[in-house]
């Protein structure tokens, strides 16, 4: 086990797939040992290489702290997705109330109640430089304004196939919307065709190349309508439940909200595997998790899971 310990060790941040190879047949086969023996040597040993295991697959462990709590103002909030929309402010919506919170960032956050100058019941949220679109079931799509704080109709009334959608994403005042049958729409127009069964779900993010991820966790890449060249390396572990991918044209990475493994994935734009944010102890506080966004300094990642608001250093 010493010597597997050794041998990983050379390989750590070299080749983490050989180093991740070496150390877990080394906890296996002293794990194996371990139910005859019941070494205290042994068990200390599992743990060095567990925890040298962790460092080859970058994980990051995040402390189960709450940043802030939506119910603390209003105690039957049930937010359902946020966005950064500035450096000092994020929007936190909750489908199926007409519900807008602006909350303050980063070091003493507060919350307010935004004025909507529409009803709307917002969904799928897309950052603009100007703050946040999104969309209504049914109807159009809405813009955020961080600047004023107000919410007002954005561009055509057409009702952009809100019927089926899964997911939809504003980029250079175009609407790009996914549907349940894996059709990416244009304002309206098909655009791509995704292989995507119908019930596998799907999201979206725009850096001029869409990035679509399904359930399943089959993430992709389509650039001018067709699909790109890209693919996940050096995962430890494939995608389980995702449920968001987002990024924009002025990050660097892909963040993935990987549900079903209690994750935040980092990639870079090429699909190399960067890091990888878990809570500590095993803590299943992410369970109800529903959406992710990113400071625009890419240096702090927010994470919703039911009404409270993680914040994660990166």
């Amino acid at each position: 086990g010493r010597e597997k310990l050794d041998e990983a060790s050379k390989y750590v941040g070299l080749d983490d797939v050989k180093a991740r190879e070496i150390l877990t047949q080394a906890i296996a086969a002293l794990e194996e040992a371990n139910k005859k023996l019941n070494s205290e040597e042994i068990t200390a040993l599992i743990a060095e290489l567990k925890a040298k295991l962790n460092q080859a697959n970058k994980v990051k462990e995040v402390d189960d702290i709450t940043y802030y709590d939506i119910r603390v103002d209003d105690k039957d909030a049930n937010p359902t997705e946020l966005v950064v929309v500035s450096a000092t402010s994020a929007l936190v919506v909750e489908e199926g109330r007409n519900k807008f919170y602006s909350l303050v960032l980063p070091d003493n956050p507060s919350l307010k109640v935004v004025e909507s100058t529409q009803t709307a019941r917002p969904r799928h949220l897309s950052p603009t430089p100007a703050g946040a679109v999104f969309l209504e079931p049914h109807k159009a799509y809405f813009e955020y304004d961080s600047g004023n704080g107000k919410i007002s109709q954005y561009g055509s009334s057409d009702d952009y196939k809100t019927t089926d959608v899964t997911d939809a994403y504003s980029y250079i005042g175009n609407v790009y919307a996914i549907t349940d049958a894996g059709q990416i729409f244009k304002n309206n127009s098909v655009w791509a065709t995704v292989p995507l069964a119908a019930t596998n779900g799907a999201s979206l993010a725009i850096d001029g190349s869409i990035y679509v991820i399904t359930s399943p966790g089959e993430l992709t890449k389509y650039t001018s309508g067709v699909k790109d060249t890209f693919s996940v390396k050096e995962l430890d572990k494939p995608f389980f439940s995702a449920i968001q991918v987002y990024t924009t044209a002025d990050l660097a990475n892909l963040y993935i909200l990987d549900k079903g493994n209690l994750r935040v994935v980092v990639l870079d734009k090429e699909g190399k595997f960067k890091a990888q944010y878990v809570l500590k102890d095993g803590s299943r506080s992410w369970e109800g998790a529903t959406s992710i966004s990113v400071s625009l300094d890419e240096k702090v990642l927010y994470l919703l899971s039911g009404s409270k608001i993680y914040k994660i250093m990166l």
